[in-house]
């Protein structure tokens, strides 16, 4: 059932109490702190970088 957002001045209609504008999503609290650290690097720059082979022109095939 839709119903105005109880925050005052707000004429947004919403199913909930709040509008998503004015809804705070609750946080998540590790106790141990976080799972992963996060990632700064995109991940193509963490691949290892090889150095570049010289590529010499295929020979033909001698007869035996």
């Amino acid at each position: 059932m839709l119903s105005r957002c109880s925050f005052p001045k707000c004429t947004t209609f919403t199913i909930g109490g709040l509008c998503v504008e004015h809804d705070t999503a609750p946080r998540p609290v590790y106790t141990r702190g976080r799972p992963f650290p996060p990632v700064f690097q995109p991940v193509l720059l963490l691949r290892p970088q090889l150095a570049p082979i010289p590529v010499r022109a295929a020979q033909p095939l001698r007869p035996r």
